[in-house]
């Protein structure tokens, strides 16, 4: 650190050299002592390395997406997600990650300004994600976007055509997320039967599924990946899970570009803990089943 500090002191003299007397001896006084800084830096990179020290990058968790990642009123930090990011940490060999619970937006700006190095979601991947992000070739879970109606409805719907061809009204979906995306593919795909989809930001899970159950709209959808049924059972409400999803997404970590080393240790960390079963392990605890298996069906 001394050593760096002193090149970059040198180099302020040189600078002040160009302003002040001979053109060409200050450039090359500063061409040489540029040189130097550098060559102090490497060094100082090496001693770090040599020594074994490990570079700290932030990473995000969200606080509240259960159960993919949530904090409790204790400050306790859970969640499938959570889970994946510790065991991460567990094997990076040349990085340590400091994990931090945060509201999506915050999630959102920090990657967006590159003041986090890694996060984790419930990201699908998109064209604009894969331009802005690298993003890992180990999907860390799967997403199929699900229809939750009222349980007496059970026998009658097997599917969103079915919703729509029956007049089923669909409760507001937060303009431009996951599910908006969703839902303007599928109905591209299937002759834009439904007329429009109406957005509305602002309503949890709980206010959705209350106004489902009430009769004020017919069906709601959400991500399985999010812990839609257990709020219903938590409120009381006869909610049915439609069998047959509208789609079904990999979600994927996103980090920062700049930095291909640490992209690489990701990578061939996220591979072994598919190929050694960890993944599927924290699905189990969290899902109850293997929730990367939708992705093969």
């Amino acid at each position: 650190m001394k050593k760096r500090l002193g090149a970059i002191v040198m180099l302020i003299s040189a600078v002040a050299l160009v302003g002040c007397g001979s053109s060409e001896t200050a450039e090359t006084t500063a061409n040489e002592t540029t040189a130097a800084a550098s060559e102090a830096e490497a060094d100082s990179s090496e001693a770090e390395a040599a020594s074994g020290e490990k570079t700290v990058k932030r990473a995000l968790v969200s606080n509240m997406m259960k159960p993919l990642s949530w904090m409790d009123s204790d400050g306790v930090v859970s969640g499938y997600e959570y889970d994946i990011m510790v065991e991460l940490n567990n094997r990076l060999e040349n990085y340590t990650l400091e994990i931090e619970p945060v509201s999506e937006e915050v999630q959102d700006l920090a990657m967006e300004t590159g003041d986090a190095d890694i996060s984790a979601g419930g990201y699908i991947p998109n064209e604009n994600r894969e331009k802005m992000y690298n993003i890992p070739d180990t999907p860390t879970a799967a997403s199929s976007m699900m229809i939750y109606i009222r349980g007496e409805d059970a026998d009658k719907i097997k599917n969103l055509a079915d919703a729509v061809e029956n007049g089923y009204e669909l409760c507001p979906v937060a303009p431009n997320g996951g599910v908006y995306r969703a839902l303007v593919e599928w109905n591209e795909a299937n002759g834009n039967i439904m007329e429009e989809i109406p957005t509305q930001e602002g309503l949890n899970t709980a206010e959705k599924l209350q106004a489902v159950a009430d009769g004020q709209y017919d069906m709601y959808i959400n991500p399985n990946v999010y812990d839609t049924m257990i709020v219903a059972e938590e409120m009381g409400l006869d909610i049915h899970e439609v069998e047959e999803p509208i789609s079904v997404d990999p979600i994927v970590l996103l980090l920062t570009k700049g930095d291909d080393e640490f992209f690489a240790e990701v990578n061939d960390a996220l591979a072994s803990m598919e190929e050694d079963g960890t993944m599927a392990e924290f699905s189990e605890k969290y899902y109850g089943y293997n929730i990367k298996d939708t992705l093969n069906e």
